[in-house]
């Protein structure tokens, strides 16, 4: 295969400068054809005849391509796109100097042919999957083109042995000659160096991997080659065939004259056995199979097994599949194979929400969705081939096989191949760059998140390329007006975590994105009104050619949810000119016709499912399950109104009425269950559910709940509440609680969409002063809007007022708090209103007092306290400019003090700063003059003898008016002395020594200091 070599910018401009010209006369471009499967994104663009040289290059230029080859003769160069074509050809042709623009196509030999990069492998043509030209493959004639486009990626790269993949299954069989031919050194092992001395090539055989020592300490035994979790034991060889089928489809030797090509071609698997010889494998074991991979450094596993729709939801192993994610690992999984709706009826472990979760679903080689395949709109990402699909068997045989289960494999082995070819790829960007990169194909249009069939070239071609993915919320989500939505958007750069620059908004609003590190962006809207939402995610990355974006969106719609509240108790009797139904045994359910159209959840339905178990189901689904859950669920049922779901049995007693009452437009329709035990026949409960045609409100009643046995009673396990048609949101009053014991007697409970009136959000408004502009708006919440306020009782400050709009102004004239109540009535009809106490405190204006500072001298200790008035007290003193003389500082108290240790003057700003609400500060610049202190009055001088080894020192100095003057020693009072001008101070000591000498006036005032030393 040979590499295309892209050219320089300085060659592109010489060739474009030496483009020979056309004839012709000009015409508007032409639009290039459907780009075709693997072109690659280039395109051929011709030159009108006149056109500069210049104008030609910056053409190209301008439009983000990338020169790669010259057609001289013709006026023409062929260009790669690295982003968009369209987007290229959009810019090309809005160029004066573009004649036309048409697609690189791909040419082929009129038959199936063969292609430069198609592997010799003797069973290629039966893998249509990977390429279908309209071939016949177990009797079945496929749609050219129905495939991922893996022969084209080829020619980019066929993997790597440095990528490692992890495949949770039933084992694999090395031994089969298209996946290495040796269960011990097949290169297609991934070995685990701990175990194998320290090597992690499987030719490379070690004692250690079989000296019953747990090498590298990880809880598992010579675990040289993954783990068989179902036996527990280092031997996870194939007993079934299933996993050694996918691991064909993901990996299978290419070009190796055998059997078949694996989307990659050079890939190492973790072989994880987590299912047995059956094909059965328990959550332990996946769970565990999971938390190995990630331990080792798997960075995609594929997980071809589930719960058979069972809808078995799993804390554990969603737990194992989010530590995944946390440790960069992508988890492929499949959809399932029981031809249902995933969104309905989740599928798990594809069903998980969880970021680094990728679906999968199953198509044909006509590009249907397959008959068995499950689909979901939002919980399904893309399909993949999955019908007749040919791989290894054990036994060094072949198979073709069904189901998502080989569906998954195309897409593992491509995240395989695509990271052997994008070094550095995230596991989010991942699945962004696959899932951006789909076919669209109308059998999976509504059925899958991205609507489209895998394609691993146009993913594999991507360079440069911003690629944007809401992962959270689905398509055709509902939401609930007042609820936040959770929203995750993944962005990359051709599947690289870092690079572009991402934003989302909710119907044009921008919101704050909170970044995970990983390409991974969160963020949260609440909506406010009911009606269609769109989120729109755009990554925008810039290149030296230009700026790239990528954009998608989703939309859903917001309707309002059902809030509850206490209802009056007025029960109905059903009995009384009612219906009798005909439930009479466990677990059952009827039809009945409405009296009038019910609008439920913005829906109107004429008939509705009346459940043995004590619920109604509006929806398509079934009405007889006996085992309740919690509120909103997506399992079936869905759409319903349970007043209390439990397991009831009408077949061992009691009986379910019907009865409708008053006239148009305010009819009434209930429904009752009248002493109706807990299965299989213990006590019994009546309680009634009462649709309401004027109001649309939905009322239960409970007359009698009180089973006998505190497992059941008071609601200890029903369901009471009521869920969207989607399972998607809903409103409980409990769910496996007694709540209904907190009620004394018999119970009323409303279900209404009716907004609940307004609440007042201000809690406390700010502090005004006097003399200066005040302002503060009113807040509230609930009911309709608009809102009309008003004052009351009480007063405001003199000089404020408040407006309608909820706006309180003015300019306060007086100091003082004042306390009042303000009211707040909503647009609803009728209105309703809602009162609060508020208070607002005046004050003057804050003021620095203090006009000068005191000066200070070296050397002397320095206080001065600073005043201020207005505000509120206390008063936070701080400097905000300019610095205090040495040895000053300034206490929050408001004190300037300390010893000055230095001259000169010092300006500088004092802040003051009050305690109201919000704060109010002053400022005021002073300054601080520290002078020396004045010259010492006497002047000392000292000379030392030894006189026969002792010490004596003559201390002279100038004679004073004052006569007498002290004498010290070291700072110590030595005498005072009354001779006029000397004193003699003999020291016994014989030896050495230091002394020093000072005087001083009895009046203040000392001499300098002299030192003698012996």
């Amino acid at each position: 295969m040979r590499a295309r070599t892209l050219l320089s910018a300085t060659l592109l401009g010489a060739l474009l400068l030496s483009t020979a010209s056309t004839a012709g006369a000009w015409t508007r471009p032409r639009a290039a054809a459907p780009h075709p499967a693997g072109a690659g994104g280039e395109l051929i663009v011709g030159f009108r005849e006149l056109s500069s040289r210049g104008d030609r290059a910056a053409a190209v230029a301008a439009a983000g391509a990338v020169a790669v080859r010259d057609f001289g003769a013709i006026g023409a160069v062929l260009v790669r796109t690295p982003g968009d074509p369209k987007v290229v050809q959009r810019v090309l042709e809005r160029r004066g100097e573009v004649r036309y623009i048409e697609a690189n196509s791909r040419l082929y030999a009129d038959d199936h042919g063969s292609y430069p990069s198609d592997p010799n492998d003797p069973a290629f043509h039966n893998l249509w999957g990977v390429h279908n030209f309209g071939q016949q493959v177990n009797g079945i004639t496929g749609q050219a083109d129905a495939d991922i486009d893996a022969r084209e990626a080829w020619q980019v790269s066929t993997g790597s042995a440095s990528v490692g993949i992890g495949v949770i299954d039933t084992g694999i069989d090395f031994g089969h000659p298209d996946l290495g031919g040796s269960a011990t050194t097949s290169p297609r092992i991934w070995v685990n160096a701990g175990e194998n001395c320290g090597s992690s090539d499987a030719a490379i055989a070690c004692g250690s991997r079989t000296n019953g020592v747990d090498d590298d300490r990880n809880g598992y035994v010579d675990d040289w080659r993954g783990w068989d979790f179902v036996n527990r034991d280092n031997d996870p060889s194939d007993d079934n065939g299933h996993g050694t089928h996918v691991a064909g489809t993901i990996g299978a030797s290419g070009n190796n004259g055998v059997g078949v090509a694996g989307v990659t071609w050079n890939v190492r698997f973790l072989n994880l056995k987590a299912f047995n010889q059956n094909g059965q494998g328990t959550t332990a074991d996946a769970v565990e199979a999971i938390l190995y991979a990630t331990a080792q450094g798997i960075r995609i596993t594929n997980n071809s097994w589930g719960d058979r729709g069972s809808g078995t939801y799993s804390q554990a192993l969603f737990d194992a599949i989010a530590n995944a994610d946390g440790h960069g690992a992508l988890f492929v999984a499949a959809a399932g194979n029981n031809a249902a709706d995933n969104d309905q009826t989740p599928f798990y472990p594809s069903g998980y929400d969880l970021p680094n979760v990728v679906a999968v679903a199953a198509t044909d080689s006509s590009d249907n969705r397959a008959s068995f395949s499950n689909w979901g709109q939002r919980t399904v990402d893309l399909g993949a081939p999955g019908a007749n699909v040919y791989s290894t068997w054990p036994g060094n045989t072949y198979k073709y096989l069904n189901g998502t289960s080989m569906a998954t494999p195309h897409v593992s082995g491509s995240a395989a191949l695509l990271s052997a070819a994008l070094p550095g790829v995230g596991h989010l960007g991942l699945k962004a760059l696959i899932l951006r990169s789909v076919d669209p194909i109308t059998a999976l249009a509504s059925r899958t998140v991205s609507g489209g069939r895998l394609n691993v070239d146009t993913a594999i071609r991507c360079r440069s390329t911003p690629r944007v993915w809401i992962d959270a919320p689905g398509p055709d989500f509902t939401a609930a007006v007042g609820s936040p939505i959770a929203i995750r958007v993944i962005a990359a750069d051709c599947a690289s975590p870092t690079g572009p620059s991402v934003s989302v908004t909710a119907n044009g609003t921008a919101l704050a994105l909170t970044p995970r590190g990983d390409g991974l962006y969160t963020a949260s809207h609440t909506p406010t009104a009911p009606g269609s939402l769109t989120f729109e995610a755009t990554a925008s990355l810039t290149t030296p050619t230009g700026s790239l974006a990528d954009v998608r969106s989703v939309t859903g719609t917001v309707v309002t949810n059902y809030r509850v509240e206490d209802a009056a108790y007025e029960w109905i009797d059903a009995t009384s000119g009612g219906t009798k139904t005909s439930l009479a045994s466990d677990d059952t359910s009827v039809t009945l016709s409405l009296p009038f159209p019910v609008t439920y959840y913005g829906a109107s339905y004429s008939q509705v499912k009346v459940s043995s178990n004590g619920y109604l189901v509006f929806a398509a689904s079934d009405a007889t399950a006996f085992a309740n859950a919690a509120i909103p669920d997506a399992s079936p049922p869905n759409g319903y109104i349970a007043p209390f779901w439990d397991d009831l049995n009408p077949g061992s007693g009691g009986s379910v009425w019907y009865r409708v009452t008053g006239t148009s437009p305010s009819r009434t329709f209930v429904v009752a269950w009248i002493g109706v035990p807990h299965y299989p026949n213990v006590g019994s409960a009546t309680f009634e559910v009462v649709l309401e045609e004027a109001t649309g409100d939905v009322v239960f009643q409970y007359q009698d709940v009180v089973f006998g046995s505190a497992s059941y009673d008071h609601g200890a396990s029903a369901t009471i509440g009521v869920e969207h048609r989607d399972g998607t949101l809903g409103r409980h009053f409990s769910y496996n609680q007694a709540t209904l014991a907190t009620y004394q007697g018999q119970k009323g409970v409303r279900f209404t969409t009716t907004a609940a009136g307004p609440s007042i959000t201000t809690s406390s408004l700010a502090d005004g002063t006097t003399g200066q502009v005040y302002s503060q708006t009113l807040s509230a919440s609930g009911g309709s809007e608009p809102y009309a306020w008003s004052l009351k009782s009480g007063t405001l400050p003199p000089g404020l007022t408040l407006a309608p709009a909820g706006t309180i102004s003015g300019t306060p004239s007086q100091v003082g708090s004042w306390a009042f109540d303000v009211s707040v009535t909503d647009g609803s009809q009728p209105p309703q209103s809602a009162s609060k106490s508020l208070s607002i405190r005046v004050d003057g204006p804050l003021v620095i007092a203090t006009s000068s500072l005191a000066d200070g001298t070296t050397g002397q200790a320095y206080s001065q306290p600073l005043s201020a008035s207005g505000g509120r007290t206390p008063y936070a003193w701080s400097l905000t400019a300019g610095s205090l003389p040495p040895g000053l500082a300034l206490a929050p108290a408001g004190t300037i003090s300390g010893t000055p240790s230095q001259a000169g003057t010092w300006s500088f700003t004092l802040t003051a700063t009050d305690s109201g609400n919000p704060l109010r500060t002053a400022s005021k610049p002073l300054s601080i003059t520290i002078v020396d202190p004045p010259p010492s009055p006497i002047t000392l001088s000292a000379k030392g003898y030894k006189v026969k080894g002792l010490q004596r020192v003559d201390l002279t100095w100038t004679p004073t008016a004052a006569g007498s003057v002290n004498v010290y020693r070291g700072g110590t009072f030595l005498v005072e002395s009354a001779h006029d001008g000397a004193y003699t101070d003999r020291i016994n000591v014989k030896g050495g020594g230091t002394y020093t000498y000072r005087i001083c006036l009895p009046g203040g005032g000392c001499s300098n200091e002299v030192t003698v030393t012996f």
